[in-house]
């Protein structure tokens, strides 16, 4: 997540967005690797414990209770600072601590099965030829994923209407979001009726959010100092020499003698053409 200002709101970074992307079991194995280098240097706990914790409960069943005291002194603070990823529910009663291994957990040994692993892979996204989508979800996080790049029309208690525009899916390309990883989150999270078709994202809607990108990137615009009347074309070329040298150098024109440079480059550079004219 990231703010440019106090007065701005969080929004989602490019390697938020990525995050976003992967499936359960990967996003929890990504936080779990981050709190075990959190475990290693500062969390007061062997990593040891703390991966064979892990390991452990992947093949508990979920929502079953587990005395904490069966647990060494190391792994019952693991179990702390699980809960405090939704991994583990503790509670107590009978004057003993339990924890319960969520759903969550039952991702770390991949024991979901059956009907439960159908339903963790099924979308919810339809999109038509017409940039219309259709998201059969209540969830938030996932309506505020859609509003990065669509427009909301509608929103009904299970089913969210919005429309792929260029003004959203420039505003989501501007965060740092690609049009890949647009079209991609599309595809992962692909409603079953449309899951199977192929394309599952219809190829005008595809290409139109790439080229919207394309677009963007066509023009870019950098501030710059132009540079001309040069004396001679020996100076010409020393002075657009010496600019493409150290990286400053913008746009060249022989023909007219002009050198156009990055506008925080002009103080050295200026210097640089003063010292060769009194050289000259």
């Amino acid at each position: 997540m990231a703010r440019e200002n106090e007065k701005c709101p969080l929004s989602v970074t490019e390697s938020g967005f990525q995050f976003l992307l992967l499936d359960a079991a990967t996003q929890i194995w990504v936080l779990l690797r981050a709190y075990i280098e959190f475990a290693q240097t500062q969390g007061g706990v062997s990593v040891v414990s703390a991966i064979s914790l892990l390991l452990q409960l992947g093949f508990q069943t979920p929502l079953r209770p587990y005395p904490c005291s069966s647990l060494s002194q190391d792994n019952q603070r693991v179990v702390v600072h699980l809960a405090q990823l939704g991994v583990l529910l503790l509670a107590q009663f009978s004057g003993e601590s339990w924890y319960y291994p969520t759903k969550i957990a039952g991702h770390l040994g991949g024991n979901l099965g059956g009907s439960q692993a159908a339903e963790a892979r099924e979308g919810y996204v339809i999109v038509e030829t017409n940039f219309r989508v259709y998201a059969y979800t209540s969830s938030p996080l996932s309506l505020a994923i859609l509003r990065l790049f669509t427009r909301p029309d509608y929103l009904l208690p299970n089913l969210y209407v919005g429309t792929i525009a260029m003004s959203t899916v420039r505003s989501a390309l501007s965060a740092g979001i690609s049009a890949n990883q647009i079209v991609m989150f599309l595809r992962h999270n692909a409603h079953p009726h449309v899951a199977m078709r192929q394309p599952v994202v219809p190829e005008t809607v595809a290409d139109q959010i790439q080229l919207w990108e394309a677009d963007m990137h066509r023009v870019k615009r950098s501030d710059v100092v132009l540079y001309e009347d040069f004396p001679s074309l020996e100076s010409f070329h020393t002075v657009r020499q010496h600019a493409q040298d150290q990286g400053f150098l913008v746009w060249a024109h022989l023909p007219s003698m002009r050198i156009a440079v990055h506008a925080s480059a002009h103080a050295g550079m200026r210097e640089f053409v003063k010292k060769h004219s009194r050289l000259s």
